[in-house]
């Protein structure tokens, strides 16, 4: 059977009480000949009995209907005529048998005066103080017997004669040609099956929780409004949309999925090109300086700051007041205390202050980045792709037919062309 171990005993299983939970559920779903027995076995978790309950099955009700009589409030000291019955474990365990438990006549019936003169009877122990006459093994058969009185355990004991003959019954179908095709039958109009609750003896996953779904949708989109949303000035407001968005997504202090670490390096960069490095910086600074902060968020930024460096005039860079960049109409004067290029003949959308034709980016001498279309410029001789050029503090480098140009101090800058501008 798939799914199964042939070697063991099913029935014997699907009793013990110390039988896994998901081995119980196991066996309710590749072994539908023992879901009585399951449906009997006060481990059975709720679940999983409002599963068999849906079956419709007669047997499986019977054994569901005799559970919910045993934990009804009956007094199990209540004097009682009922045979001593063995635990429902101990009576299934050799179920595999089938031949022997079959000869086990039922061990509560109706009792008529011909049932009487069968055999001997079972004394009976009086509950309301009035003596009850008994008949030895040798009395006559004519003799009259007094009325025994019913208990709650009758009706009990009626269903789980009934559960034994049905579920050996289920056992000698089972070994019959053909009694074993679960692939085919089983399940084919079960309803869904139920979700497992946890079993004390296999928690303790190091897996991390799974995040709530809407909680973490809600702090995505928190996250990724910070750069856009920022005043830029309050370092507050970013750091809390930073670190909630971490509770959601790392509640264990693992992400939940790798990528979100990313998407955090991803908004701080964004963050540093709406904002400047320095607030950018601020923020950085204060959630790893902060002892609490959720782990895999602090892990995320100090595993890769290199957005955060500010990069040194390149080892090749020409010293020189200003240059044209081949391929584009378009030229950079460096001041040695700023730098502003000037692009002409591109299909930006025109920012506001600027004429249509030519658009100004500039850093002035505070190192701060901006559009200034108040000034331009015009200058040679041409570099290429790849080639660099600086002043003072003040660096560019061509990079095909675009321009990029930074303040080593500030580490604010921009990038110009044709189709790109970029203030960052």
């Amino acid at each position: 059977m798939t799914g199964t171990d042939d070697t063991t005993n099913p029935f014997g299983e699907a009793a013990d009480p110390a039988t896994p939970l998901t081995r119980l559920q196991e066996l309710a779903e590749h072994h539908p000949e023992t879901r009585a027995v399951i449906a009997a076995n006060p481990s059975t978790y709720p679940g999983l009995l409002e599963w068999l309950s849906e079956l419709g099955d007669p047997e499986i009700d019977g054994a569901i209907a005799a559970r919910r009589a045993r934990t009804a409030g009956v007094d199990p000291s209540a004097p009682s005529e009922a045979p001593v019955r063995r635990p429902t474990a101990e009576r299934f365990a050799g179920a595999g048998a089938g031949a022997a438990a079959s000869q086990r006549p039922a061990e509560t019936t109706a009792e008529t005066p011909a049932t009487r003169a069968a055999g001997p009877a079972r004394p009976v122990t009086p509950t309301d103080g009035s003596a009850i006459v008994t008949r030895t093994p040798d009395a006559p058969p004519n003799e009259v017997q007094p009325e025994r009185r019913s208990t709650p355990w009758a009706g009990i004991l009626a269903v789980a004669a009934a559960l034994v003959v049905l579920v050996l019954g289920g056992v000698w179908i089972f070994n019959l040609p053909g009694g074993d095709d679960e692939t085919t039958n089983a399940g084919a109009t079960d309803p869904a099956f139920p979700p497992l609750e946890e079993d004390p003896d296999e928690s303790g996953s190091d897996a991390p929780a799974p995040a709530d779904t809407d909680e973490l949708a809600d702090a995505i989109s928190a996250l990724e409004a910070v750069p856009s949303s920022s005043n830029c000035e309050d370092t507050g407001p970013d750091i809390e949309a930073i670190t909630q968005f971490a509770a959601a997504a790392a509640p264990e202090g693992t992400w939940g999925d790798p990528a979100h670490g990313d998407l955090v390096i991803d908004t701080l960069k964004d963050l540093k090109d709406e904002c400047g490095r320095e607030h950018a910086q601020a923020v950085v600074d204060q959630i790893i300086g902060e002892p609490n902060t959720n782990a895999a968020l602090r892990n995320a930024i100090q595993s890769d700051m290199s957005w955060l460096e500010i990069p040194e005039i390149p080892a090749d860079a020409q010293q020189m007041p200003g240059f044209a960049v081949a391929g584009a109409n378009m030229a950079c004067v460096l001041s040695g205390s700023d730098v502003v290029c000037t692009v002409v003949g591109h299909n930006l959308d025109t920012p506001e202050g600027c004429l249509p034709g030519g658009i100004s980016l500039e850093i002035d001498s505070s190192g701060a980045a901006a559009v200034n279309c108040n000034r331009s410029a015009n200058a040679d001789p041409l570099l290429s792709d790849g080639q660099s050029a600086y002043n003072g503090e003040l660096a560019c480098t061509v990079e095909g037919t675009e321009v990029n140009c930074w303040s080593t101090e500030s580490g604010e800058g921009f990038r110009l062309g044709p189709s790109t501008l970029e203030l960052y």
